[in-house]
Parts: C-alpha cells; structure tokens; sequence
C-alpha cells in the first residue's frame, strides 16, 4: 500500500511541481490529511485483488479500433526512455485511428506550450 512502497518511491522519484496528481498522492502520504490512515487502514485489512493478467495487445487494439489515440512521448523524458516507449506505444496504434508523436519537453512535453500547440493540432487533423 502507500503506507509501504509510496514512501519509498516518493523518496527515490523526483516529482516536479507540475505533476499535480503525484505531487498531491505523495503529499499526503506521511498522513497529513485526517482520512489517509483509516483507508490505508482499510487497504492494509482487505486488499483489493489484483488483476490476474493484463489484457493482451490485440484486445485492447480491438478496444481502441474505432477511436483516434495519440501517444505523446517526451524527448529527453527523465522517467521514460524514448526509444523503447516508442517500440511499446506503436504496439497500440492502430492503422488510421492512432498516432505516436516525440515532443521536445522531457516528462512534461505535452503539458508545455508547444506540446499543447501540438496536440491540438494533432485534433485539427481528425475527420469530423
């Protein structure tokens, strides 16, 4: 649970200040807000079980068959290597209906001016 492993990656994971849903988990969990212990309380007691495998690539492309999907991958991400985020990331894509597209940026690529600029072009292109 947080209790265990979220203190460690907390310690060992740089979070920066614009990743809000990690900066604000990683926060709290030292148990700085009232209702964390009584739910990692509740995890600790009954922990909820996990999925016995993950879907496999073909199912979740079937899934993904009748959406427009862009990957966005960050040039020079400190957290994931391009290369082979690339390779897994076109796994998914699905001819006509999914792109991958590198921004320069790092982690945050998408998230700055010219990824958003990026991306919003990106759904310019889409068919209507």
């Amino acid at each position: 649970t947080d209790r265990t492993i979220g203190k460690v990656v907390v310690k060992r994971v740089p979070f920066e200040p614009w990743m809000i849903d990690e900066e604000w988990t990683s926060s709290r969990i030292e148990g700085e807000v009232a209702w964390i212990n009584p739910l990692l309380d509740a995890i600790d007691r009954k922990a909820p079980v996990p999925l016995p495998k993950f879907p496999s690539v073909e199912s979740t492309r079937k899934k993904m068959a009748n959406q427009h999907v862009l990957f966005t991958i960050g040039r020079g991400d400190a957290y994931l290597e391009e290369v082979s985020t690339r390779k897994h990331a076109e796994l998914f894509v699905v001819k006509g209906k999914g792109s991958v597209m590198t921004l320069d940026g790092g982690h945050k690529a998408a998230f700055l001016k010219a990824g958003a600029e990026a991306v919003a072009a990106w759904t310019e292109r889409l068919p209507h």
